[in-house]
């Protein structure tokens, strides 16, 4: 259900929410996790916009062991999923021939009800939290697109995860944060009908994690909220799309993923704990500052080519090929694997 109004509206629903620019990774919202049911609220006058959401996603999952008293020799099994909320609001200032800057304030609490302080879209997040003594998980992020060279868009997005004043940007492994920087160049070179993209994502340790609760970490039902590629992590995307003809696409993406994983002997127990998992928070124990890309060294590579093709009007043929591998650096093991698609889609 939505409500457009002149200058606000109102929706209630589930749909898809992509916060950040990114051509792979989306910084503060991606794909990666199912969409949320939410309620939401836009207001917009001339250049500047607000948007308010609370959102309804899952927490850990766990279940309950139990019997009836008159048979205690069968035992029952009820799944049972925590409840976690997602609360946000994001400014945005549009200046249309140089440049939109943006930047959102984002909560995540869990195990209690719906909050009321969350769903006051005029209050700041940061203010509700230390009210309601400290316990929930809170981001900043700042966000820029520009548009004063005809033809190229510079992006980016830096992300923090509880800022630290005193230990920003430095080797402390309370310093959480995460960015990303990427172009957009449509007829490099005077080439026409082609529009090449590359990006860069960084993932401090830790960051989306949190130490002070099992749930309030960045994630919904255990998939972050944000990049897929996680903490203690980096990757480069280099996209090229081009249009040969009026109805057929061609498209070529090759990405490259760093990651430093946690350390587990064969049992399944913690070992050494770098921040490679925001299911795993920064534990007493830990060291105090941090390493990037530290634990376990993994590379990922991945490519994907897509040709679509439109013979008729509404009757799109698209073929893709992708190809994946990754090699443990530490043991010099490696996977691979190759996957083909065809799809046919009509419309009528």
């Amino acid at each position: 259900a939505r409500f457009d109004g002149t200058l606000f509206s109102v929706q209630l629903g589930r749909e898809r929410v992509l916060w950040g620019y990114g051509v792979d990774q989306k910084m503060v919202l991606s794909d990666y996790s199912r969409a949320p049911d939410f309620i939401r609220a836009d207001f917009q006058y001339k250049a500047f916009k607000y948007t308010f959401i609370h959102s309804w996603i899952l927490g850990s999952r766990s279940n309950v062991f139990y019997s009836i008293p008159q048979d205690t020799s069968y035992v029952f099994s009820e799944k049972t999923i925590s409840d976690k909320y997602f609360a946000a609001h994001r400014f945005e200032l549009s200046f249309p021939k140089l440049f939109d800057i943006g930047f959102e304030e984002v909560y995540i609490y869990s195990n209690r009800s719906v909050d009321l302080a969350y769903l006051n879209p005029f209050v700041l997040m940061e203010s509700v939290q230390r009210a309601r003594g400290e316990r929930d998980n809170g981001f900043w992020a700042f966000d820029i697109q520009t548009h004063f060279i005809p033809g190229v868009e510079f992006h980016g997005t830096l992300m923090f995860d509880d800022i630290h004043i005193p230990g920003m940007f430095s080797d402390k492994w309370y310093d959480k944060h995460a960015l990303q920087a990427g172009m957009v160049w449509a007829d490099p070179v005077g080439v026409e009908n082609i529009t090449l993209f590359v990006d860069y994502t960084r993932i401090e340790p830790w960051m989306f994690g949190h130490d002070r609760s099992r749930d309030n970490n960045y994630t919904s039902d255990g998939r972050i909220l944000g990049p897929t590629i996680g903490p203690n992590a980096d990757s480069w995307t280099l996209r090229l799309d081009w249009f040969p003809l009026r109805n057929l696409y061609v498209s070529g993406t090759v990405i490259k993923v760093r990651e430093g994983n946690n350390i587990y002997d064969q049992d399944g127990q913690l070992v050494k704990n770098v921040g490679g998992d925001p299911l795993v928070p920064h534990r007493g124990t830990d060291p105090e500052t941090k390493v990037f890309l530290d634990g376990l060294r993994e590379d990922s590579y991945r490519g994907r080519f897509v040709a679509r093709f439109e013979p008729i009007n509404q009757l799109w043929l698209q073929a893709s090929y992708e190809y994946d591998q990754s090699q443990d650096l530490d043991f010099g093991t490696k996977a691979k694997n190759q996957t083909y698609y065809f799809h046919v889609q009509w419309e009528f």
